[in-house]
């Protein structure tokens, strides 16, 4: 059993439920538009471990100030304390975000949360719980997260804590449930198995490094309804169950002949595929343009200005059927001594009827892409939970480099 949980009350985090006296400070736009994953519109603008680039990852400023620069939506990653509280940590353990050598799960709440970032301003390690606090304003009910479940924490005990911080922590009166606005995102069968048994109602998204894994949750049947649709305009109190699995994919992956062939299929059966980590103002314009569902980024205030406002038409829409014929372009312009940089000066114009000329990457960028994707597809074939702690492969290639720093070793001594 998680101990009772205590607001974390400090400069700098966000308010929960039970502190009414305090107020929020944060810019929050109140009008914001709610942004739907339909075909047609913008990708959705979401805050890579909240605004990543500007506060520390993982933080509730970083999270405060990628809703005050425009984000729709926040990713964050989750582990478990050793006491079982579901904190918001991407690394198993604390040494680079805090200075302390010790893992997440060898400590209890207790300890983490006097832990500050070594990163300005220092910030503590929110919960799960303090998140959905903060979220359960109504005010930002506009707002749905994305949940990173790590595999380093016993998947069972995770996700049953997951399920019960969520019922520990109500929606704000008159706001849709949980269901509405968290989803899942899982590495594995093993853990997509136990989100439909524990948290049947949200959706999952698969987390994939290549679009080779995502392949086979690509069955041939269309989505009936848009009932996993976030914040969408239908009956908030509708069952949004859908055993279809939604896509999160390494953005390199979704380049060339292949990832063009994915989105067009996941398109077709009403899947929804998110691009991370975009950063590249160039790679953010062309997800804009070819239409993904959503990006996860590090740059949120930079992607909200790429991506525009959401009444700006997109001359987008045709680029699964081009991407080949996009990338022998891009070959041309370098032979004639471009790099891809005349779209970019060619008005990006906005305004009301205008259609913005989205700027396409060079052929470095579609090089570099090439090659970090033949890395993540083999990355792919070999991240699998304790799959590489235990290869054979790993244990040769400590043995061999053993071997060469006692040469190095000896030819210094010798010299």
């Amino acid at each position: 059993m998680a101990p009772e949980e205590v607001p974390i009350l400090r400069p700098g985090t966000a308010p929960t439920a039970e502190d009414a006296d305090l107020a929020f400070t944060a810019n929050t736009p109140n009008t914001a538009s709610k942004p739907r994953c339909q075909d047609g519109e913008l990708p959705i603008n979401i805050g890579h471990r909240g605004y990543n680039a500007a506060y520390p990852e993982n933080t509730m400023a970083a999270f405060q100030g990628a809703i005050a620069a425009g984000a729709h939506a926040l990713e964050t990653d989750l582990h478990l304390s050793r006491d079982g509280v579901v904190v918001l940590s991407h690394d198993a353990t604390l040494k680079r975000c805090f200075g302390l050598d010790k893992r997440v799960a060898g400590c209890d709440w207790v300890e983490l949360q006097t832990l500050r970032t070594l990163r300005a301003p220092h910030e503590g390690m929110p919960r799960l719980a303090d998140l959905l606090r903060w979220l359960a304003q109504p005010e930002l009910d506009h707002i749905w997260i994305l949940l990173d479940v790590k595999t380093d924490d016993d998947p069972e005990e995770m996700l049953t804590a997951v399920a019960a911080t969520l019922d520990r922590v109500p929606p704000p009166p008159g706001c849709g449930p949980w269901f509405a606005r968290v989803a899942i995102g899982c590495w594995n069968d093993q853990y997509m198995t136990l989100t439909r048994s524990l948290l049947p109602n949200h959706p999952i998204f698969l987390i994939a490094f290549s679009v080779l894994p995502a392949l086979k949750y690509l069955d041939t049947t269309p989505r009936a309804s848009s009932s996993s649709d976030f914040n969408s305009d239908s009956d908030s109190d509708s069952d949004p169950r859908d055993d279809q699995i939604h896509f999160n994919i390494y953005q390199p992956a979704l380049v060339g002949p292949l990832g063009a062939l994915f989105r067009r299929l996941a398109k077709q059966r009403g899947r929804r595929v998110l691009a991370w980590t975009v950063n590249d103002e160039r790679w953010m314009e062309w997800c804009v343009r070819v239409g993904v569902d959503g990006v996860v980024t590090d740059e949120v205030a930079r992607f909200a200005r790429v991506r525009g406002p959401d009444s700006q038409a997109m001359d987008g829409g045709k680029e699964e059927e081009e991407e080949v014929v996009l990338m022998d372009e891009a070959m041309d312009e370098v032979l004639d001594g471009k790099d891809g940089k005349d779209d970019e000066a060619k008005g990006k114009g906005e305004g009301k009827g205008t259609v913005v000329i989205r700027s396409r990457p060079g052929w470095r960028l579609y090089v570099k892409a090439g090659l970090l994707q033949v890395g993540a597809m083999l990355l792919a074939l070999v991240w699998r939970k304790g799959f590489w702690h235990k290869s054979p492969v790993r244990k040769k290639m400590r043995r061999v480099l053993g071997r060469a720093v006692v040469v190095a070793a000896r030819t210094d001594k010798e010299a």
